[in-house]
């Protein structure tokens, strides 16, 4: 985050951790960035695994199952749930999130993930998104729509859906 502000870059966070215990990383940056160039650090991109759909039982299906699939390639591509980032130079942040995630165990890390991020009907995601605003203030959004193994066609139809009625509701802010 220090370099981050520092350079005058913007923060982005993965939308994985509950927003109220990102909020004091999201304050570290600003006021660092204040102190770096005298002026008000650029919103905070948060980027969101979403999947929009108008019925809400088969949106929050498929956004778990998408979820869980992506989530379990991610851990075991970097082997997340191992030690090898613990004291490895650059990377003790990294190690720190794998103890935590080892302490948790997988199916709490899941929970955590999918609380965070916004999926459901339109309304649901708005819903969401407010509700961060509400905790971290502005921020601009960066949407994943196809992971975990998504076809591309009901990729695409979350996407089309979520531009349609969620966009313009957040661009509105």
């Amino acid at each position: 985050m220090e370099a981050c502000a520092r350079l005058g870059g913007r923060m982005i966070m993965f939308a994985e951790a509950h927003w109220e215990r990102r909020l004091p990383g999201i304050e570290h940056y600003r006021e660092r960035y204040r102190h770096h160039h005298g002026a008000e650090a650029p919103p905070t991109m948060t980027a969101d695994f979403t999947f929009c759909h108008e019925d809400p039982v088969y949106a929050r299906e498929r956004a778990e199952q998408c979820m869980t699939t992506y989530l379990q390639s991610l851990l075991e591509h970097y082997n997340l749930m191992g030690t090898h980032l613990d004291e490895m130079k650059g990377y003790t942040g990294y190690g720190k999130q794998a103890a935590k995630l080892r302490e948790i165990g997988f199916d709490r890390y899941l929970r955590g993930f999918m609380a965070s991020n916004s999926f459901g009907t339109p309304e649901q995601m708005i819903e969401t998104y407010r509700a961060r605003y509400e905790v971290i203030g502005t921020f601009e959004e960066a949407a994943c729509f196809r992971y975990g193994g998504m076809p591309q066609d009901e990729a695409l139809a979350s996407m089309r859906l979520f531009a349609e009625r969620v966009l313009p509701e957040l661009q509105s802010w």
